[in-house]
């Protein structure tokens, strides 16, 4: 498996699912929306690779290189019913905790 980053227009089919994608996420929170176009403009992965072990292969050199630079504490977020996400994170070696997150989002015009 050849790991490269893609260009914005490389791929118009995962531009169209990390939007989709990142529009319902952003239905579950109350903050300020992104409209399509803004989300878009912020997607650079393909539908069909997904269950082909992409994800393991980016933690792998992800971890590779936490070692090769000495790196002594990383976290992840996901949600709780995202079973590939938890398992994928699990196999590079990451482990559940339990934490308190707090956020802030300004809310427009204040």
């Amino acid at each position: 498996m050849r790991i490269e980053r893609l260009a914005s227009s490389d791929d118009a089919e995962v531009r169209a699912m990390l939007t989709e994608l990142a529009l319902d996420e952003q239905e579950r929170y109350d903050h300020p929306r992104q409209s399509p176009a803004e989300v878009e403009r912020g997607t650079d992965v393909r539908p069909t690779v997904r269950g082909r072990g992409v994800a393991r292969a980016l933690l792998g050199e992800a971890m590779a290189l936490f070692r090769q630079r000495r790196v002594t504490f990383a976290c992840v977020w996901t949600r709780d019913d995202n079973p590939a996400a938890l398992a994928a994170y699990r196999s590079a070696g990451f482990t559940p905790t339990e934490q308190t997150v707090l956020t802030w989002l300004p809310l427009p015009g204040r």
